[in-house]
């Protein structure tokens, strides 16, 4: 296309005029003292550092981005460290040393070469699109401020084209302009741009397609027609990958011949009268060939590999179709298993022979092995506030290691999981010497300090407002200092937490929390309505003060074990408008209603509240986990396991064990399936008896646990199933029931489509849980016992799918660090086991009836909203 000359012209100019530039600065270091042969300083002391060359930058300046000081020694390895980090910051064009002895020492001399600063950048011609939405196409690659890196700047001129290719400007061409001033070093960039008329794409045809249909080919194609669902919008590059998915399409299913053979454009006006727009119609003639299969897949030249080890991971099996994407990650996979132990000199050539009259392709993997690479040299670049000692940490390569791509690969997940970069590239380049590599680290750094509020309703608390100040590097040094509040209907809590990730710049971690907390809990019993017909139920309150140490020490790529300090000074409190009466507390769990012995009353005399003595729990916890997820708030693969040992001492005294697990599995280049597993368990601790369990009893939340249920359905379900529950007494004398339990278990399966990557996506999924009374038969009346059966749940029960309550559904997941909103249309359903068949028994639950929803989707459907819930 004419735009593609146009650019080709203006790149030979600048590269031409980037050349003069280069000379020019050249002539500025003519006269270092490069031929002396300074290894004669070695060891002597820098006396003082000096400044040559400097024009909009001062001395002070250059001197502090200098990592060496007066005062240190010479040595030439990191005087070329200092060389590099400072022609890192992109200030300069060059930089260079010239060192000189003085007083049996050295004075050293940066003599550096400053880059012009874009002073500004000016749009010519742009009507269709605005100067912001221009700007922000260019901004990852240059911006007003920036140092001028002529190089980038055909960058910059095709961002601008692709912009407008994107919004159907086929012809769009730039033509930039830069204009100096030597007086003030800065540089004006005009971006003279012709956007063309507009184009779309209003019809692709294909031709010579036999086995695949023109829509079942075009669903592979990111080029789409003009219509409802698509706009229409033509992009040179993304149709030459479109040719390409569409011949991988055909070798994927055995057509080893596949090809496209010709592409033909068509611009015709839309209104000729008018022509202000234009339609392209794209034929797309293919060769299709017959179907081809793999026959013998073998490998020579491997010596350090075994054939054997090799073959157990090949994709590609003799006899089967020829498919292409199996073929490519088996070489693919060949050369990673090189890689990971550190051949990445290694190449892996496969030999394709064909025998045209039986169709068959047969490939041998001719595979050079080379000598194993090592590390030379780490340096890291674009952090001006996060230390270099803090991305150190997360760096578990070292000089003169093997060449790792798998741990290489780590280091970058690590990082972004600090959340403290909004972009990490990680690149390799020669050593000084065969063999050896440098890795550089350049990272760019985002905002760790965040300062939030809000206000919404969460199903488990109601409505809240919240606020939030935390800083996750505090003074750049990795360390964690965070204030928080919460203020809600049932909830309250303000919190202070500080955390050393890297004790002592060790893998130790120590972390503390202080906080006050006001929690209502419900008790599941109604006892009314608000003046809005909207239930109210019957409440606790517990209230104090909690103190969290914890201590850690990570391990291995992905391993730490944590234990934890845990101190609650509590109080428990039931007021008038909670349930209680004048005569005694009400509809409360057994554990809590025996030590509401206080009668509290107000300045009249009439009644207010029932309450406790204060109690203080000490708990002891210990957990091990291994977290392989290449990102903590929205994982699309690795996995999270983890165990959880709780012992509890004082008021209440029992030991509480979980193991959680996490799995996502990259389905797609976007979707992701995730999966996820939850077993809980309370028993003695050995010794002592269960006391006091209340305040530490699995629920199982239905609005978040088992999406769409209800907590009055899910009840009915266990009384109907004859499964225990736990009882609560009213003052006179009667009992409700209600589901908590001493045994959880909890599974859910999702597929997780992206909208906004890392923030906003689409979801279904499918829940299951259950808990249990272990040690009980039919309903569970604690009465006011003060110690309880302490035994696991029976296995087979775990097996049972009648026991389960199950969900299916879609939803909606906003996920930001500090505020994670759920939105959820959810159908119920039990499992009978007296059916027999697939899907015979699953139906719609005993106890439901049609909903709002109902209307519309018919039994069992409900709406689940929560906030800050913690779903992986």
């Amino acid at each position: 296309m004419n735009f593609i000359k146009k650019n080709c012209i203006i790149l030979f100019s600048f590269l031409v005029l980037a050349a003069a530039l280069l000379i020019a600065a050249e002539s500025d270091f003519e006269n270092l003292q490069t031929a002396k042969n300074i290894a004669v300083y070695e060891g002597l002391v820098i006396k003082r550092i000096d400044v040559t060359g400097e024009v909009r930058l001062t001395k002070d300046q250059i001197i502090n981005s200098f990592p060496i000081k007066a005062g240190s020694k010479f040595q030439r390895t990191e005087i070329n460290e200092a060389i590099k980090k400072l022609f890192d910051t992109q200030l300069f064009d060059r930089v260079a040393i010239d060192a000189n002895r003085e007083d049996e020492g050295v004075v050293l001399n940066i003599v550096v070469a400053e880059r012009y600063i874009i002073k500004n950048i000016e749009y010519i011609g742009n009507k269709r699109l605005s100067r912001t939405a221009l700007n922000d196409a260019i901004k990852p690659i240059m911006r007003t401020g920036d140092p001028y890196i002529p190089q980038k700047l055909n960058e910059a001129v095709n961002a601008i084209i692709t912009n407008y290719q994107d919004k159907g400007y086929l012809k769009a061409y730039v033509e930039p302009k830069v204009i100096e001033n030597n007086e003030s070093s800065d540089v004006t960039i005009e971006m003279n741009i012709v956007e063309g008329n507009e184009v779309k794409v209003s019809s692709i045809r294909f031709h010579g397609n036999t086995h695949f249909s023109a829509n079942e080919l075009k669903r592979q194609m990111s080029t789409k027609e003009n219509g409802f669902m698509a706009l229409g919008k033509f992009n040179e590059f993304k149709f030459e990958d479109d040719k390409t998915k569409v011949v991988k399409y055909y070798a994927d299913r055995g057509y080893y011949r596949a090809k496209v053979d010709n592409v033909k454009f068509t611009y015709q006006w839309r209104d000729p009268q008018i022509k202000n727009e234009q339609d392209l119609i794209i034929d797309i003639y293919i060769t299709e060939g017959d179907k081809y299969y793999f026959g013998d897949i073998g490998f020579k030249g491997n010596f350090i590999i075994s054939s054997e080890n090799i073959q157990k991971d090949i994709k590609s099996k003799k006899g089967a179709l020829y498919n292409y994407t199996y073929h490519m990650t088996d070489y693919q996979g060949i050369q990673n298993k090189y890689s990971e132990r550190g051949y990445i000199f290694r190449q892996v050539i496969p030999v394709i022979t064909v025998n045209e009259e039986n169709k068959i392709v047969n490939i041998m993997y001719d595979i050079v092995e080379n000598d194993k690479a090592h590390i030379e040299n780490i340096t890291i670049a674009g952090n001006t506030k996060t230390k270099d000692f803090v991305i150190q940490r997360y760096i578990d390569i070292k000089p003169g290691e093997v060449f790792n791509t798998a741990k290489i690969q780590r280091i970058q997940e690590r990082l972004y999981n600090t959340q403290f970069f909004d972009n990490i590239n990680l690149g390799v380049k020669p050593g000084s010497a065969e063999g050896l590599m440098e890795l550089t680290l350049n990272v760019s750094e985002g905002k760790t300090a965040m300062v939030s509020g809000g206000g919404g309703y969460s199903t488990g608390s109601g409505f809240k407002v919240f606020a939030s100040i935390k800083e996750n590097n505090f003074l750049g040094r990795g360390l964690q200092l965070g204030l928080s509040g919460e203020l809600g209907e049932t909830q309250k809590r303000i919190a202070v937490n500080f955390a050393e990730p890297y004790l002592l710049n060790l893998p130790i971690y120590l972390g503390v929390d202080l906080s006050y907390f006001n929690e209502g809990v419900n008790t599941g019993y109604e006892i009314g309505t608000d003046s809005f017909g909207i239930p109210k139920y019957s409440y606790y309150t517990r209230h104090g003060f909690e103190g969290i140490v914890r201590l850690g020490y990570y391990f291995a790529d992905y391993y730490s074990t944590f234990i934890t300090f845990d101190t609650i000074v509590q109080q428990y409190q039931q007021w008038h408008d909670q349930g209680a009466s004048a005569a005694g507390p009400n509809y409360v769990l057994s554990d809590i209603k025996k030590y509401l012995v206080h009668r509290i009353n107000k300045k009249d005399g009439s009644f207010q509240r029932w309450q406790s003595d204060w109690f203080t729990t000490f708990i002891i916890s210990y957990s091990l986990l291994r977290d392989s997820r290449n990102d903590y708030l929205n994982p699309t693969k690795g996995s999270f396991l983890r165990g959880i040992a709780d012992f509890y001492f004082g008021h209440t005294q029992l030991t509480r064990l979980n193991l959680t697990g996490f799995l996502a599995v990259p389905a797609t280049e976007w979707l992701s399936f995730a999966f996820y597993g939850e077993l809980g368990q309370i028993i003695a601790t050995p010794g002592l008896p269960i006391q006091n369990d209340a305040d530490v009893l699995y629920y199982l939340n239905p609005f978040e646990d088992v999406r769409g249920w209800d907590t009055s359905k899910y009840t009915i379900f266990k009384k109907n199933r004859g499964l225990s529950t736990y009882d609560m007494k009213a003052e006179d004398g009667s009992t409700d029931s209600w589901s908590y339990g001493r045994a959880k278990v909890r599974f859910f399966a999702e597929l997780r489509v992206p909208i906004i990557p890392k923030t906003l996506g689409f979801v279904t999924f499918f829940d299951a849980g259950q808990l249990w009374m272990p040690g009980s038969t039919g309903w569970n009346q604690d009465g006011d016992a003060h110690t309880y059966p302490s035994q696991f749940m029976d296995i087979k029960d775990i097996f049972d799918p009648s026991q389960y309550i199950y969900s299916v559904g879609v939803g909606i997941r906003l996920t930001i660090p500090i505020f994670n909103v759920r939105f959820y249309i959810a159908k119920r359903f039990v499992y009978n086991k007296n059916d027999v068949g697939f899907g015979k028994g699953l139906q719609d639950f005993e106890g439901d009836t049609f909903t709002p929803l109902g209307a519309w989707f018919g039994r069992g459907w409900g709406i689940a909203f929560t906030m800050n819930h913690p779903f992986y």
